[in-house]
């Protein structure tokens, strides 16, 4: 899992901005977030809704784990991670009202539920 903490909004949760394509899990701003799998990083940018978003593809799958709201961008689009290598922080940006990660699961262009594949 990329991190200890409570789970707020579950997959398919409606929220004030649609449904919850993942997981959101509430935990104090500067946790570690750390990989989940090995994979790939495909995207590592701001976006207006998830904030600082980093999207990795894992390695030999057509699967993607995005983790969003971080503090920042520590990773490159490009570069390789290993699974448990730190992925970022835990944040309040974009569209929160307080510091949580925003985990998400795909599956070629459908998501998936996390807590299928991660226990909290």
């Amino acid at each position: 899992q990329p991190l200890q903490g409570k789970v707020i909004t579950k997959f398919g949760e409606k929220t004030k901005y649609g449904i919850n394509k993942g997981i959101n899990i509430a935990a104090k701003q500067g946790t570690k977030v750390l990989a989940s799998a090995a994979g790939k990083v495909i995207y590592a940018d701001y976006d207006a809704t998830f904030g600082y978003l980093v999207i990795i593809k894992l390695n030999n799958k057509n699967v993607v784990t995005s983790y969003a709201h971080l503090e920042d961008i520590v990773l490159s689009k490009g570069s390789t991670i290993k699974q448990g290598n730190v992925v970022g922080y835990v944040g309040n940006t974009g569209k929160v009202d307080k510091p949580q990660l925003h985990f998400g699961i795909r599956e070629g262009k459908t998501a998936k539920d996390p807590l299928q594949y991660v226990s909290y």
